[in-house]
């Protein structure tokens, strides 16, 4: 992508002075922040080739937690006073509003325009786990937890260090968007910091763009408030929710771990699914046997009966997701936003129904009618 003559440029590097200097921030002079609010992006203001440096930042100017409450309660303080993350950075930040991930619409949009998307369990899910953190925390308002949580869940990145996983605030770097079917550059650990370097040649008035790890559309409108123009297929993931069973039967789903499927174009019959499928079809008897032989791994096999009823349940999803498709396009008639948030829903479900698609190839075959 080109960046409009009309929209404002910025240098970087001169957006993030003074303090770049002090604190061994490196931005390259090349780089020109284009556009405002929550649709910008970094862009080469001359030739940048593969591999150069683009932004370094020191370990001492990020935000570092293992543990993402703590991580809320340090952000929001950085909101309000600036410490630790670069004062300019903060100064760019976007306001909540321009940012619009569906974890923060109401539920009365989430019902009007995500039901029957997995999509949509997700946001209700995260609404309810933040509104819940939010009421336990002492030393900020609620308010202020939805502010850092709306921003860091579209600008935090998730990286191992010290052989565990953390997530990391990376000033600067976290400027640059992120394009699917694009090269995109690899936040990566340097030294005593983060590096980004350009994945490939750029021209003046290319858009440099930084990968996001992979994000599906869902996780993409979930937590960044967009959905690409272009998705990637082989990064496509619908999470199915496995029903809790009872008694038994539930004491094993729990046992296993078979709460979510995450069902892809790549693997579209995950071991969880067929595992759970199969499980929920054993009466108590045939279950107590497989337990007692040790036998458990067998759920994973797929018997006809399993791959029936998979079928079955991608067919009724796919149904569901062409009613989403017609709602989206009724509903989208009021305004800008109404419009903006339909088009992501839209993109959400081909993605998810390219997916179950893939699913039911994989079933035709042997759930044929049986013969008598």
């Amino acid at each position: 992508m080109r960046h409009s003559s009309l929209l404002p440029v910025e240098n970087l590097e001169k957006l993030s002075s003074p303090d770049t200097r002090a604190c061994d921030v490196f931005v390259s002079s090349k780089l020109g922040l284009v556009g405002n609010g929550g649709s910008r992006g970094v862009f080469a203001l001359e030739a940048v080739e593969a591999g150069e440096l683009l932004v370094h930042v020191p370990a001492t100017q990020c935000l570092i937690s293992s543990d993402w409450s703590s991580l809320v309660t340090s952000f929001v303080t950085e909101l309000k006073q600036p410490s630790r993350l670069p004062q300019p950075y903060m100064k760019l930040l976007p306001k909540e509003s321009d940012v619009d991930p569906a974890f923060s619409w109401s539920c009365e949009t989430l019902d009007k325009l995500c039901s029957g998307t997995s999509l949509y369990c997700d946001a209700v899910d995260l609404r309810e786990k933040i509104s819940s953190s939010a009421c336990e925390e002492q030393s900020c308002t609620a308010s202020d937890v939805w502010r850092a949580e709306v921003l860091l869940r579209s600008r935090c990145y998730q990286d191992t260090l010290e052989g565990k996983p953390v997530w990391v605030v990376l000033p600067w770097i976290d400027m640059f968007n992120y394009k699917p079917d694009s090269p995109c550059a690899v936040p990566t650990a340097a030294g005593e910091g983060f590096e980004l370097r350009a994945a490939v040649d750029a021209c003046p008035g290319d858009e440099l763009y930084a990968d996001y790890h992979q994000k599906s559309t869902s996780e993409l409108v979930l937590s960044y408030g967009f959905a690409p123009s272009a998705p990637n297929p082989h990064t496509g993931k619908l999470r199915w929710r496995l029903e809790p069973l009872q008694g038994l039967h539930g004491r094993v789903q729990r046992q296993l771990k078979l709460d979510v499927a995450e069902v892809s174009v790549a693997n579209p019959l995950p071991n969880s699914l067929v595992a759970w499928c199969r499980l929920q079809r054993l009466s108590n008897v045939e279950l107590k046997r497989m337990l007692q032989l040790g036998q458990e791994k067998l759920l994973v096999d797929p018997t006809p009966d399993t791959l029936a009823d998979i079928h079955s349940g991608a067919s009724h999803r796919l149904e569901k997701l062409e009613g989403v498709m017609a709602n989206c396009s009724h509903n989208a008639r009021h305004n800008h936003l109404e419009q903006r948030r339909a088009a992501m829903i839209v993109a959400v479900a081909h993605e998810e129904a390219t997916i179950l698609h893939a699913v039911l190839q994989c079933c035709p075959a042997i759930c044929q009618p049986r013969e008598q």
